[in-house]
């Protein structure tokens, strides 16, 4: 298997140091770097941590990269894992909650080399799952982080995805906290506690993980044109948004502000009739466009709607959710790829990562998560090399005037507060109780429209758009 000119460049990476992080963005092939890599070092027992979903893509990846490494997916009861551990397999590959179950006797095996893929998995330097990584990384001699995300809310994630293998730039805990944060607390009264709110001497953190840290934005992945349909609720929608903004659904902040959200996308939470102008949209959308989509959405019944929808309207789709097992979200996700009848891939929190759906063109979010480094991780989904595309398109649907809106836009302005540490902004979005009450109080005045039919004069004219933009930059 060919590598890219990058791609050398990060296995390159990864054989001068026995430690580091490698963080290139979506869609850089970082697994088949790191697999190259340890081929190159002639490393012969592996272990490599990663998602259940992505572990047989793992297995498949050296497959086609060395046939004579023999890669396994370990999935097996304990007793039967307990001996997988000490057979001569080149490249194991199992899930997190595995190697935390099993640390202890995986620690005593001797291994070439420890891979912590979608290392973001590791930022809690207070999970067991991290206390295990940093048990196993203390007796190898080699150890890699794979992350995209490596700074999801806040530095200590990158402290801890460093500390699980085995280095700390940083410093340790105690020197972390006194140089490179700002203390204060969090709470009122008897519930008042230490707390971070913010970070300093950062030019000095990259000083630090200079060399130890590889991040780039790749060059052949196709270009992204972002694209937000603003939309208004149908009359159905917007007695149910009212309701639970008054907290019909639950009284606290965090209920209202969550049911305010799940009403944007479609009144399915709180049981029949089901009405969304969303997915009224999308179903109008999908009767013009004959290409592939993705669909995003991180609420169980807004999903259930849309399929509803999706087969009335005699649209077939496969489905990639914690909701099926992993060997149907597999076969669905190949389907998906090879079946020309299956036009849509509806996709939730369990399609963040690992997938490689790139024979769609576009991607539709019924929801864009808060927390940008989480939607990069969905955009990655269609953005991946290897793509046929120049160029893909990602298409948020908003309620304007809604919580919704106010949420994205103070996430917006969140996303300066980490300027910097990798080379880019990173953002710490985080929504306190406080953030959710200020977002809630608006007057009616603010709420959103009312809207009447699907518009498919504006649905027109955005897919001339897209297919004009195709053409521009010669699909």
């Amino acid at each position: 298997m060919k590598l890219t000119s990058d791609q050398v460049r990060g296995r390159d990476f990864l054989v001068n140091n026995e430690r580091a992080i490698l963080a290139d963005e979506v869609g850089f092939g970082k697994t088949l770097q790191v697999l190259s890599a340890a081929r190159v070092l002639g490393c012969r027992r592996i272990l490599y941590v990663t998602g259940v979903q992505a572990a047989f893509q793992v297995e498949e990846e050296m497959n086609r990269l060395d046939p004579t490494y023999s890669a396994r997916v370990l999935r097996a009861p304990k007793r039967a894992r307990e001996l997988a551990y000490t057979r001569p397999t080149d490249l194991l590959i199992l899930g997190y909650e595995t190697f935390r179950a099993d640390v202890e006797k995986i620690a005593k095996q001797d291994w070439d080399l420890l891979v912590l893929d979608d290392a973001s998995k590791f930022k809690n330097p207070e999970s067991q799952l991290a206390s295990a990584a940093r048990t196993v990384s203390a007796r190898v001699p080699r150890a890699w982080a794979v992350t995209a995300t490596p700074i999801e809310t806040s530095l200590v994630d990158l402290w801890s995805i460093f500390s699980c293998i085995g280095i700390y730039p940083m410093g340790s805990w105690e020197e972390f906290n006194e140089e490179f944060c700002v203390w204060g607390t969090e709470g009122l009264g008897s519930w008042a506690k230490p707390a971070i709110k913010s970070y300093k001497n950062i030019e000095v953190v990259r000083e630090r993980i200079d060399g130890l840290i590889l991040r780039r934005r790749s060059t052949q992945t196709p270009e992204v044109i972002y694209l937000i349909e603003k939309l208004g609720l149908t009359p159905e929608q917007l007695r149910t948004y009212h309701r639970a903004r008054g907290g019909y659904f639950g009284g606290s902040i965090f209920d209202r502000f969550t049911r305010s959200l799940m009403a944007c996308d479609s009144t399915a939470f709180q049981g029949r009739p089901w009405k969304s102008s969303k997915i009224d949209w999308i179903i109008q959308f999908l009767k013009l466009y004959e290409g592939k989509v993705v669909i995003y959405s991180q609420w169980k019944a807004t999903m259930r709607h849309l399929e509803q929808d999706l087969l009335a309207n005699g649209i077939e789709y496969v489905e990639i959710s914690g909701d099926i097992s992993m060997e149907k979200r597999v076969a669905n996700q190949k389907r998906f790829k090879l079946d020309p009848l299956v036009k849509v891939c509806i996709v939730t929190k369990a399609g963040e990562q690992a997938l490689n759906l790139q024979s769609a063109q576009i991607l539709i979010t019924l929801n864009r998560l808060a927390n940008p480094q989480r939607m990069a991780q969905v955009h990655g989904r269609i953005a991946r090399m290897g793509s046929k595309f120049k160029v893909v398109f990602v298409l948020d649907l908003v309620v304007g005037r809604s919580v919704e809106e106010r949420m994205l836009a103070l996430s917006d302005v969140r996303s300066k507060l980490f300027t910097d540490v990798l080379g880019k902004g990173l953002d710490p979005t985080r929504f306190s109780i406080g953030d959710m009450e200020a977002i809630l109080k608006v007057t009616e005045s603010q709420d959103p429209e009312v809207q009447n039919g699907v518009g498919n004069e504006r649905i027109q004219q955005l897919f001339r758009g897209i297919m004009e933009g195709n053409s521009s930059k010669k699909v």
